[in-house]
């Protein structure tokens, strides 16, 4: 499938698809932990933006990467100036993605190397659902890509907000799990898994 027929097929089908190098991929509903640290997200980022030119967007909007890559981020801030009946964004700011087990690979792998090619992208928050962990990959000043987790508490920096996003921020009224579950592998900065 081309990028167009894709596009075609998107707007006239119930649900929403990825579109990855020809391919379409189905998107499940999640969990309501899922939608709770979505929504956590976007109010916090709402109220901080408030009044300025950027807009708080969350799991509806299509983000466009390249010429073979459609995703709907979970939550998106775009401060480029878009008419309303925009369908598919190309520039946004910050892009959130909460994992989820079928997707946790695929948001530190695949759309990870995808997004830090969007020049207008300058921050990538990967916030898991299962424990009080976010990785944030930032472009430096210097246009590098940079990495930094955080863990159980702390305070995340994010340009275009007047106030860094909390981990209490985050995580209010989210149900973790009490169970044990097992730890999410490790990658470096440039995306691969780390070997043991």
């Amino acid at each position: 499938m081309t990028l167009d027929e894709f596009l075609r097929f998107e707007n006239g089908h119930p649900g929403r698809h990825e579109f990855v190098a020809g391919e379409v991929f189905a998107m499940s509903g999640g969990m309501l932990r899922h939608s709770q640290i979505i929504q956590n997200i976007s109010f916090v980022f709402m109220t901080r933006t408030r009044g300025g030119p950027c807009r708080v967007h969350s799991s509806i909007v299509m983000v466009q990467v390249g010429d073979d890559r459609i995703y709907y981020p979970d939550v998106l801030l775009v401060c480029a100036r878009l008419p309303g009946d925009t369908l598919v964004v190309r520039e946004p700011t910050v892009i959130v993605e909460v994992t989820s087990p079928s997707t946790s690979r695929a948001d530190r792998g695949d759309k990870l190397d995808g997004y830090r090619r969007l020049t207008s992208l300058g921050t990538y928050l990967i916030v898991d659902q299962r424990r009080r962990r976010v990785d944030r990959h930032w472009r430096d000043r210097d246009g590098s890509w940079q990495w930094e987790q955080y863990l159980v508490d702390g305070s995340v920096p994010i340009p275009r907000l007047d106030a860094p996003l909390t981990l209490d921020e985050i995580y209010d009224g989210v149900d973790l799990p009490r169970v044990a579950e097992p730890d999410v592998p490790e990658y470096d900065v440039d995306g691969a898994e780390l070997e043991d």
